[in-house]
């Protein structure tokens, strides 16, 4: 069975050269396999099918092509919580009108296609859009990599124990089989070692030959159904509520272009103009207008909003969406430039089909309702009248001036709660992020945008966000509450119990996988170093940002790392139970400059970049010359 195993390659990319050996086996390369028992042998006979067809993958001059690297499998994670419920590997599939169907049934359900061999072949027939696993039936593998990094850094598996990382699979990583016809014999002993591993079949093929769990049905939409049920699907789908509009609307005319001589009307502010959304006492929906397009000397937007949760720090994430969703109508836009630049367009097609500003103000109130479900009454005013914004303009201005101040003013200390989101728990099922005004989340959501989504949107499905009781400081240096702590322990059923959110050392912040920056610790000199997301060479420790990454990512990492949001680096609280800028003895150039003006200036020459040390002697010479 290992013949010639020693001239095998491995993969690039990936702290793992060979996933699917490492999680089967627990040893890094083929050239360290050693013969199994028979009873091993025959055990573990479909799983080693696996590895093989992986190691023999990797001497394919193509297989950089089709090979996701950790920092891709990363982001597919992270894609999780865009919207995608799961992924699905197709095999079995031939040229037929089956495919169509297939693609519209994985769209509807928001599940990611996946294909090797024959059946990416079809599918690049029918033009579908898909994940191309390459042109030979063992790109499977690339698939079965995906579900066993999920394990390794996900489910924290060690490597080398099948069975469990099996279970991981099983319940948590979002992959499914599905097989729509018959199964060649490589097809079929691949297809087994993934069940093996804990991947889920669903199949047309009442006679497919497999073993485990293989669930038939006879239709595409039969199987759709089945894949919705497995635990292991996300299964989030959300309806929007669609206005009726005498154009078509949604986000994808978001970034639609308008060209000047397709645009017929037109409404400009004056010196005076806003887009702003506030409080109010609005008890219902209504739209108002005030003057006409017809001879319009002005353009405003006046968003009022009747929820009495709405405060000003809240409609400043209410102002970012309406940015968005007053675009959402084809052929129709209203574009800002700074606070007083206002400017309405309509296309001679919009104008001819009868859109009007009260279909205008339809759009908005649906659209930030279907973004914020419990927003409550919301009126638009549109304003096209140069002496009512000049008239409105020192109230605006006013509103504008308290709404900075209560946001670039909050501390820690001011509040009575912070806030909380779990929108990465779609893969991150060990981490739950609590965001503060003096700790901005890893991922940079400012803390007003998860106060808006808790208050106004507490039942979000794709921003699961809600307030954080404090309760009582126990540690004010590293900034620990037993609230914090008791809403971690409940948000990640039980995984952690403790959190520091000012430290990496003990119990730091949890990480997700979409953080900005990692902070680790280099006990030989006894600093901190700080790595950006965008770094792509070595740096002191010889780390680099995949293997910082996948070593932080969904947990928390006890051993002296935790990731931070580069707007953290800014913060009067940034890390300073370990010293701050102190205990700081690298950074990329990139933060470096970007903290520069708050680094104390006693540190600043002192902290080391890449373009003084990448090695771990670099930083020593670096450290022992400054201390001289």
């Amino acid at each position: 069975m290992y013949e010639n195993i020693a001239s095998y390659l491995g993969f690039t990319g990936t702290e793992f050269r060979y996933p699917l050996l490492f999680a089967i086996k627990g040893i890094k390369s083929p050239e360290q396999v050693r013969e199994d028992t028979a009873e091993e042998q025959w055990r573990r006979r479909h799983i080693d099918y696996l590895w093989l067809a992986e190691a023999e993958e990797s001497l394919q001059p193509d297989k950089d092509s089709f090979f996701i690297t950790d920092d891709a499998f990363r982001s597919l994670c992270v894609g999780l919580n865009e919207g995608t419920n799961g992924w699905a590997l197709l095999t079995g599939l031939t040229n037929g009108t089956r495919i169509q169907e297939l693609i519209e049934g994985l769209s509807a359900r928001k599940l990611k296609p996946f294909a090797a061999g024959a059946s990416a072949e079809a599918l690049r027939r029918a033009a579908a859009e898909f994940t191309d696993l390459g042109p030979r039936p063992s790109g499977v593998i690339y698939f079965g990599q995906l579900l066993v990094r999920y394990a390794l850094i996900y489910g924290r598996d060690l490597g080398g124990d099948p069975h469990e990382a099996s279970h991981t699979i099983e319940e948590y990583a979002p992959g499914v089989v599905l097989v729509l016809g018959r199964l060649d014999e490589q097809e079929k002993v691949l297809v087994q070692g993934l069940t093996g591993m804990g991947a889920p079949v669903v199949s047309l093929d009442p006679d497919h030959g497999l073993v485990g769990h293989v669930y038939h049905v006879d239709t595409v939409p039969g199987m759709m159904e089945k894949v919705w049920l497995l635990p292991n699907i996300r299964a989030r789908l959300v309806k929007r509520a669609t206005p009726d509009l005498p154009v078509p609307s949604g986000p994808v005319f978001r970034r639609e272009t308008l060209k000047d001589q397709d645009v017929r009307r037109r409404a400009q502010s004056s010196k005076n103009g806003f887009m702003v959304s506030m409080p109010s006492d609005a008890e219902s929906d209504a739209i108002k207008v005030v003057g006409s397009l017809e001879g319009a000397s002005g353009f405003s937007v006046l968003i009022e909003l009747g929820n009495s949760e709405a405060d000003p720090p809240v409609t400043l994430w209410v102002d970012a969406i309406l940015q968005s969703v007053c675009k959402y109508a084809k052929g129709v836009k209203i574009v800002t430039r700074g606070r007083s630049d206002v400017t309405l367009q309509m296309t001679g097609a919009a104008v001819d089909a009868g859109f009007n500003l009260m279909h205008l103000g339809s759009l908005i109130i649906a659209e930030l309702r279907n973004e914020f479900t419990a927003i409550g009454p919301v009126r638009v005013t549109f304003i096209l009248d140069e002496t009512e914004e000049e008239r409105l303009r020192p109230m605006v201005n006013d509103y504008l001036e308290e709404r900075r101040r209560l946001v670039e003013e909050a501390t820690e200390d001011d509040l009575k709660v912070f806030y909380g989101c779990t929108r990465c728990r779609s893969f991150s099922l060990g981490h739950a992020c609590t965001v503060t005004p003096e700790r901005p989340a890893q991922c940079s959501k400012p803390w007003y945008m998860l106060k808006a989504y808790a208050v106004l949107a507490p039942s979000s499905v794709f921003n699961p966000c809600q307030l954080v009781e404090k309760g009582e400081c126990l540690d004010p240096t590293r900034g620990e509450y037993s609230g914090v702590n008791q809403s971690t322990f409940e948000r990640t059923g039980g995984r952690v119990c403790r959190v520091f959110l000012h430290s990496i050392f003990g119990h730091p912040h949890t990480a997700c996988s979409c953080f900005q920056n990692v902070a680790y610790y280099i006990p030989e000199v006894d600093g901190i170093a700080i790595m950006d997301r965008g770094y792509k060479g070595v740096a002191p420790g010889n780390m680099t940002w995949t293997r910082l990454a996948n070593m932080v990512a969904g947990k928390q990492y006890g051993g002296g790392a935790a990731t931070i949001a580069t707007q953290y680096l800014r913060s009067p609280k940034f890390l300073q139970a370990d010293g701050g800028y102190r205990r700081v003895v690298w950074m990329t150039e990139t933060l470096k400059l970007f903290a520069k003006d708050v680094i104390p200036e006693e540190h600043r020459e002192r902290i080391a970049t890449e373009l003084s040390a990448i090695t771990l002697e670099e930083l020593k010479k670096v450290c022992d010359r400054d201390v001289g």
